[in-house]
């Protein structure tokens, strides 16, 4: 027998409120905007080193004081985030009732889950501890952004995937353990918050799709905070939804009677035969406020060279010979990527660059003008 059990009151009422926070949300009825982060799009060569990804922000009222953000990078064949493994200090801060065991007055577990706290500077909490991790941080440039002077910038790859499509920064203006007073962000119109930079790998010149898009995550709470100076998270609110629970029978009542003394909790992929149970509650989660915050995803296109074109102009000039010269004879700074100086078509593998690429590229530019074998 199945047994429906459930709330109709608490139901209707939780529907109710799901229905007006609904509307609230609507497009045209509640859009006051109050920050804008937007990830610049940018283009770069095969093979580039240290391509600038900038992101940028607008924020309209409020301070701010803290953030974290996670971008992630859509291909795994275009480029990836710059990234080292390196060991850092890491100090975790804890509030006292998070503590699940005891030796004597020292706590030595605790629920870390749940109860770390994010900003230690904004939030209260009782006790800390000092580790040190090895971590794969990533490289950010801070110089005339408007975080530049901030007590804390980090970045770090989160996922356990694979390594180089993920970077999640974190910063916070003013730390009570430093001394000085940093001043947050004050209100203003698209500003540079950061830049980070990422390694082009050099992809085959076939290669039709050459782009690959950088989005800011949003599957979790954690992932994307902007906080102001009192601690609190912009653009988030909290919304009840529908919670599902199925039960199964463990201790029924005996025959000829119906009903069930005890209850099991359970998944509904548990209920081979059925579920005995339903119950339908609600439970709030927190979602991002779309008119409150607004993203605006980036894009990294590899652009195609053009053959013989080493200094990356767009055309053929007396400067690239200059640049082969200097890599064959003077400096010898790489070419990036080296198939482009590869303009007498060598079929060494891996490519090197001699005399006949500059004695080719000499002859294409004021001599028989004709095309390179690879044009």
């Amino acid at each position: 027998m199945l047994t429906i059990r459930s709330l109709p009151k608490r139901t209707c009422l939780s529907a109710s409120i799901l229905m007006l926070v609904l509307l609230s949300l609507t497009p045209g009825l509640q859009a006051v905007e109050r920050l804008r982060i937007t990830v610049g799009d940018t283009t770069g060569m095969p093979g580039q080193q240290n391509s600038v990804i900038s992101v940028f922000l607008t924020n309209t009222q409020d301070q701010i004081s803290a953030f974290t953000i996670h971008l992630l990078l859509s291909r795994n064949d275009i480029a990836n985030f710059q990234n080292d493994l390196d060991t850092v200090i890491d100090t975790t801060y804890w509030k006292e009732w998070c503590c699940t065991e005891y030796v004597g007055e020292n706590c030595v577990d605790s629920a870390r889950d749940t109860c770390a706290v994010d900003f230690p500077d904004l939030e209260p909490w009782d006790f800390f501890e000092i580790d040190t991790v090895a971590a794969f941080t990533g490289t950010f440039d801070t110089v005339g952004t408007l975080i530049r002077g901030w007590e804390l910038v980090d970045a770090r790859a989160v996922s356990t995937g694979e390594l180089g499509l993920d970077i999640k920064i974190s910063a916070i203006a003013d730390r009570s353990s430093v001394p000085g007073v940093k001043p947050p962000i004050n209100p203003q119109q698209g500003g540079v918050l950061f830049r980070i930079l990422a390694d082009i790998f050099p992809i085959p010149p076939e290669l039709e799709d050459r782009t690959a898009a950088i989005v800011i995550d949003v599957s979790w709470k954690p992932y994307l905070v902007f906080s102001n100076p009192a601690g609190q998270a912009i653009g988030w609110i909290t919304v009840p939804v529908p919670d599902t629970n199925y039960y199964e029978c463990t201790n029924p009542v005996p025959p000829p009677g119906t009903g069930c003394y005890e209850w099991d909790h359970v998944q509904f992929s548990q209920c081979i035969n059925g579920c005995d149970s339903v119950a339908i509650d609600t439970v709030d989660i927190a979602v991002l406020d779309t008119t409150q915050v607004r993203l605006f995803n980036g894009e990294l296109t590899v652009l195609n060279y053009v053959c013989g074109d080493v200094n990356h102009s767009g055309d053929l000039s007396i400067g690239d010979i200059t640049i082969m010269i200097d890599h064959l004879f003077i400096s010898g700074v790489a070419i990036v990527p080296i198939e482009v100086g590869n303009v007498n078509c060598s079929t060494e593998v891996p490519v090197e660059l001699t005399i006949g690429d500059v004695t080719a590229l000499i002859d294409r530019l004021f001599i028989s003008q004709n095309p390179l074998c690879c044009e």
